[in-house]
């Protein structure tokens, strides 16, 4: 590849980089490139803090989910919990969660 062709993708990349309007798929985007340029200086992936490591481990596994939206979760299961001791919805038996699990 010459440069002026190298040249020309680091500018496309760069366009497609500004049109991105999520706050979420930039960082995301911006610690996989964090990731490639350890692998391509000879680093191992992972050869970061420990705490880094595994958010970065967990991320390939999980969506990444903002705090927000764990209160969120957390509030409407409580909601969820409080119905069901009024009666109001009908809660499983612990069985039956058991078994899923």
């Amino acid at each position: 590849m010459t440069a002026m062709e190298l040249s020309a993708m680091r500018g496309e990349l760069a366009r497609q980089i500004l049109n991105i309007d999520s706050w979420e798929v930039l960082d995301k985007m911006q610690r996989y490139l964090n990731r490639i340029g350890r692998q391509s200086a000879g680093m191992k992936p992972y050869a970061v803090e420990e705490d880094e490591a595994l958010m970065v481990a967990a991320e390939d596994e999980v969506p990444y989910r903002t705090k927000a939206e764990i209160l969120a979760g957390v509030e409407q299961a409580f909601e969820c919990a409080k119905l069901a001791r009024e009666g109001k919805v009908k809660g499983r038996p612990i069985e039956e969660l058991l078994n899923e699990l």
